[in-house]
């Protein structure tokens, strides 16, 4: 059923994938990139991502291989023996690139086998590879099973005596710390790969330091020489089809198909709405200035008309490295200084540069932006000059009712376009946008729909649009964006990039006052409701619990009071799925929080998964607090409490949260059993913007009264996606805990907007993970205030940039 349930997983995820392909770049027989049984030096491109199974007679393994970072691969098996008794194994396998191959080096690896698994195929190696035209070398040192062939003495001994000592009894699958590198013995591995002149096709063939009659959880395979053959052919470049002889016993067979998560891209039926073009403000003359062109002359801009008033005149303006340079002559009546004619250009313009002709002095030449000193101080003299105080005075937008009146137009058109407003504010020179962070995952891009609707409706003398975004009432992101550079990009003359070099990003400071200008709001609450599938699964590992899932439709619906406090509930409905077979665990001596899952699968009615208050709020600077209570999820409901420090554009965070929670009734609606508890965590948040790593590192209390830690790891994707890998250490008994003695997982996100039916900012979870478990089992309120806020984070406005002209 497993294999069936693969066949047809695997054939879907990668018609999702866009092809990646390296030559010469194949899976072995565990998973991840390597020879057969043994692995080479050699990495997949960054964010590959695979999926395959390897078969022969004695063996079916299913794998899964991401390379996490250009320097870390990570595989996650899991192998069936064909016998009742075997079980079904899950390993964990790593591997660490140490140095690049160079003309006179090889590329140098180092790897960790089933790292946190039962030991079963528990291994390290240290390897090397080098290329020589078509061939591709492979020498490597084994530890562990690696050693069981051809053995001679661990070299490690002499650091220390404790690595003469493995252990490799162990069933608990507690982490090995103590086994790595160790054991009496090491040995040498090698292998060859042949690129043959048939594109796609490659040959394999290796010596094995694995020994199977050598390693007694192993012995039913059979083992009659020490060499392995291969062949590998990719017909295209996401699919790879291999076949091997095996130890002189078994012919194998591997399927893998692959694609590059980087290059994933969203489906053509989820990209909503067309956007609404740019409308570019007429320039009402045809004489071109010299060194610009006639279309971006820009005679009645109002940065022209205020020179003009200042006495200056614009005889030429070009482009250069460092933004605008004008060329401006003084009228021979004019006293205003120069630095006031700077200040009228850095209102419309972040960088640019005067040139004065003096006939007396000759060039003068006077540079600033508009966020520097010099730029501050030069807007702040021309703010106080006549010119702009007889504009400000004059304005027609200074009729209140003309102006609520447009700020309402716009509030109507935003809502047409699907765009989620909450309030417009129409300036003198600017206009704000306060609105919801949806309806894409993408913040820039909301924002560069917004600014396109608002080139439309905002009269010209608006130059900035200012685009809040929101989300439960906290401020996720403020985006400044000048209007002239839309107005370029519409006649191809602009790009995300100029976009960005202009912008102002999260500057919360900077905007316009409440007392600025005239606002419209929307009259009722922000609401949201979409129909969503949800994925369980369980990976068990005995003979009778293997794979199980559940297919689940959600409605989700959100209705927001006010500022800061929602209601959020989610009704579920089984589709398929036999969880309801994970027999509860009997052990009077930890309270069966989690172990019991297979009784709350076992209902074929709608189940009120979720139905909760919320009230969430910005009391101080960088503090966020959340109070929650209800129906928090599927098995609990209760109270809970979340503060959270975060200052803003940092990479770190520092958390908390403390619940007390009482256990639902296995028809999940309003009853509910005996159990409560008290859980609670602090967290410490880490971002790494280079490759988009989060870290998380909580401790604290858990569903059944043990003490203990988890680490969350997870990387996310330039198109949203997020694969990560988790592991929970507590204080409960091997004993008491079961088979494993900690809990851990990978899991995967993929937001619905790659190939829902419409934008969406929901994701799809995918766990690979063991249910059932009582022992490090965290209550699960959905999304924390370090989820909300981390989206409006500088650097994933800066990753996610590239959308906003979409």
């Amino acid at each position: 059923m497993m294999i069936l349930k693969m066949a047809i997983i695997l054939p879907a995820l990668s018609s999702l994938l866009s092809p990646a392909f390296a030559e010469g770049i194949s899976a072995g027989n565990f998973g991840g990139i390597g020879l057969l049984d043994m692995r080479n030096a050699r990495f997949a491109p960054d964010g590959d991502l695979s999926v395959g199974v390897h078969y022969d007679e004695k063996t079916t393994r299913l794998f899964t291989t991401w390379q996490a970072t250009p320097w870390l691969e990570t595989t996650l098996s899991y192998a069936d023996e064909h016998s009742p008794d075997k079980g079904l194994d899950r390993s964990l396998d790593v591997k660490i690139r140490l140095f690049e191959e160079a003309d006179f080096r090889p590329a140098l690896a180092i790897g960790f086998q089933d790292m946190l698994g039962a030991g079963k195929y528990s291994a390290e190696y240290i390897v090397a590879s080098k290329r020589y035209h078509d061939f591709d070398f492979t020498l490597g040192f084994g530890w562990g099973i690696l050693s069981s062939r051809g053995g001679f003495g661990n070299i490690f001994k002499v650091l220390d005596d404790n690595f003469d000592n493995r252990d490799t009894g162990s069933d608990d699958g507690a982490i090995p710390f103590g086994s790595y590198f160790a054991g009496k013995d090491m040995s040498i591995f090698a292998g060859m790969q042949y690129q043959t002149p048939i594109d796609g096709l490659s040959l394999k063939m290796e010596y094995s330091s694995l020994d199977t009659d050598n390693v007694p959880q192993l012995s039913h395979l059979k083992d009659s020489s020490s060499f392995n053959f291969g062949l590998n052919y990719s017909p295209v470049p996401w699919v790879d089809l291999a076949v091997g002889y095996d130890y002189g016993d078994r012919v194998t067979f591997r399927l893998v198909l692959k694609g590059n998560l980087h290059r994933l891209r969203i489906a053509d039926w989820s990209k909503g709405r067309n956007p609404v073009p740019i409308h570019v403000r007429s320039t009402g003359s045809d004489t071109p200035l010299p060194g610009i062109a006639a279309e971006e002359t820009l005679d009645n801009d109002i940065t022209f008309e205020r020179l003009r008033g200042l006495g200056f005149r614009v005889q030429a303006i070009s482009v250069e490295a460092d933004g605008y340079v004008f060329d401006l002559v003084r009228n021979e009546k004019s006293v205003t200084d120069n630095m006031t004619a700077l200040g009228a250009v850095l209102l419309a313009y972040p960088e640019a540069t005067l040139r004065f002709q003096d006939q007396d002095n000759g060039t003068q030449n006077l540079h600033a932006r508009r966020k520097d000193e010099i730029g501050r101080a030069a807007i702040v003299l021309f703010e106080k000059s006549d010119v702009f105080l007889r504009e400000k005075a004059s304005r027609n937008l200074s009729n209140a009712a003309e102006n609520r009146n447009l700020a309402e137009a716009t509030l109507l058109k935003l809502k047409e376009n699907d765009l989620e407003p909450l309030s417009v504010r129409v300036g003198e020179l600017r206009a704000e946008v306060h609105k919801q962070a949806g309806p894409y995952a993408e913040l820039p891009k909301n924002a560069g729909r917004v600014a396109r609707v608002l080139t439309t409706t905002m009269p010209d003398q608006v130059e900035v649009f200012d685009v809040v975004s929101t989300d439960r009432g906290l401020e996720l992101s403020r985006l400044s964006l000048f209007r002239k550079e839309f107005e370029k990009a519409a006649s191809y003359q602009g790009s995300p990039e100029e976009i960005y070099a202009t912008a102002d990003i999260n500057e919360f400071d900077s905007g316009m006052t409440e007392d600025e200008g005239v606002i419209a709001r929307t009259s009722t609450g922000p609401f949201e409701w979409d129909i969503l599938p949800e994925i369980a699964s369980h990976f068990g590992g005995t003979g009778s619990d293997r794979f199980k899932a559940d297919l689940y439709a959600v409605l989700f619906a959100r209705y927001n009071f006010f500022e800061g406090l929602d209601v959020t509930a989610e009704v579920r409905q089984k589709i398929v799925g036999n969880l309801q077979d994970i027999s509860p665990r009997p052990d009077d001596n930890v309270p069966a929080v989690r172990s019991d899952i297979g009784r709350y699968a076992d209902t074929d009615t709608p189940t009120l998964k979720r139905v909760q208050v919320n009230y969430i709020e910005n009391p101080a600077p960088e503090i966020y607090t959340r109070l929650s209570a209800g129906l928090l999820e599927s098995m609990y409901g209760g109270l809970g409490a979340e503060v959270l420090f975060k200052p803003r554009d940092t990479h770190w965070a520092l958390g908390g949260e403390l619940n007390w929670v009482k256990q639902r009734d296995y028809d999940q609606l309003f009853e509910f059993r005996d159990y409560d508890t008290v859980t609670g965590h602090m967290s410490l948040y880490l971002e790494n913007s280079r490759f988009n790593l989060s870290t998380v590192l909580s401790a604290g209390r858990y569903l059944a009264g043990d003490w203990g830690a988890t680490l969350d790891v997870s990387r996310r994707f330039d198109n949203g996606i997020r694969i990560g890998l988790f592991a929970t250490v507590t204080d409960m008994s091997t004993e008491d805990f079961g088979s494993g003695s900690f809990d851990k997982g990978i899991y995967m996100k993929v937001p619905f907007g790659l190939f829902w039916y419409k934008p969406s900012r929901h994701d799809l979870d995918l766990e690979f993970r063991a249910l059932g478990r009582d022992g490090g089992q965290r209550f699960d309120h959905g999304a924390g205030l370090y989820d909300i806020l981390s989206v409006g984070e500088k650097h994933r406005l800066e990753q996610d940039w590239r959308h906003i002209l979409d």
